[in-house]
């Protein structure tokens, strides 16, 4: 930190008195009861004061500065996240109408099911085409595996047009932690083709986080688990749902919506927030996130704070029961 003037020659002066040998006091500084090393000490509690009365400037002064940039910076990315959204359906004419996520731990270990339904989703603009979707999901504990046949497509169908088939296929790069995998449409998704909706499910063992010390390992800037999904095109309703295994408690159990990637505690969009509260219903094993017109850009999530490992060693321990 930048040292004032006036602290500099404090801090000079006790130095030099602590480094001089102290003489008897003369009968006025006895008598008054002002010896250096009376001096010292309130000089050196002087500068205590100083230092912690500057460091709270500093610090205010940055709170101010971080906010005022992190509200310039969104609504810069609102501005930019409406003009992606408005060129995507431009360009491509490519949307989605109902999409729905719902994630379910089976048991202690954070076993999962995952279930996604992707309805209505066309190419609204003549003459454009998509031959493919591209969709990942990546389970972050190190124990976590993708159980063997998983993704797996379940159904699909076109609104507007014969039965054909469509593919499921994955990509280099897929691991037992990671699923990078397309939706092959052969032929490419056409206009005249209509709305097509298909779902697809991953189940995997420990796929999630199930006590509070692994998550505070775990993440470092947002100490919750959860489950989230990044708009990546126009949507005209999400919903994600979790469900948890009876007698699990969770705690801190709530939504929560940031902008692009980053994840950390009071990064959150404020504005998306109170527009999406409404959408949000929860009880002792279920939560709901119901969004209209969600963003392009937005994270969506349901977080929650799980229990303490010996909680949950005592609950594995009635499983085996």
């Amino acid at each position: 930190m930048n040292w004032s003037p006036v602290a500099l020659i404090l801090l000079s002066a006790a130095a030099n008195m602590a480094q001089t040998p102290a003489a008897s006091p003369s009968p006025a500084a006895a008598e008054s009861g002002w010896t250096p090393t009376i001096l010292v000490g309130l000089i050196g509690s002087l500068l205590t004061a100083i230092t912690a009365i500057t460091v709270a400037v500093i610090q205010s002064k940055k709170a101010k500065e971080t906010e005022t940039l992190r509200q310039q910076g969104e609504k810069s990315a609102k501005e930019a996240v409406k003009s992606l959204e408005d060129s995507m359906v431009d360009r491509e004419g490519f949307k989605e109408g109902h999409v729905s996520f719902y994630s379910e731990i089976t048991d202690m270990d954070g076993s999962c099911i995952m279930h996604w339904e992707r309805e209505a989703v066309e190419i609204t603009k003549p003459g454009s085409s998509r031959p493919n979707i591209p969709l990942m999901t990546e389970f972050m504990p190190p124990a976590a595996k993708i159980m063997p046949g998983y993704p797996k497509l379940l159904s699909h169908r076109f609104e507007q047009r014969s039965y054909r088939d469509i593919n499921l296929r994955l990509l280099p790069g897929s691991t037992d932690k990671v699923s990078a995998f397309t939706i092959d449409i052969p032929g490419a998704l056409k206009a005249e083709d209509g709305p097509l909706s298909y779902s697809y499910e991953i189940r995997a063992y420990a796929g999630f986080y199930m006590t509070r010390e692994e998550v505070d390992q775990a993440f470092p800037t947002f100490k919750r688990e959860y489950i989230s999904f990044e708009v990546v095109a126009p949507i005209d309703k999400l919903e994600l749902e979790i469900k948890f295994p009876e007698k699990y408690p969770v705690t801190v159990l709530s939504y929560g919506v940031f902008m692009g990637p980053v994840m950390a505690d009071g990064l959150m969009s404020d504005d998306e927030l109170r527009r999406i509260e409404p959408g949000f219903t929860r009880n002792q094993s279920v939560a709901r996130l119901e969004i209209d017109n969600p963003r392009v850009g937005h994270r969506y999530l349901i977080y929650w704070q799980p229990p303490a490992k010996t909680l949950v060693d005592a609950l594995k321990a009635e499983e085996v029961k």
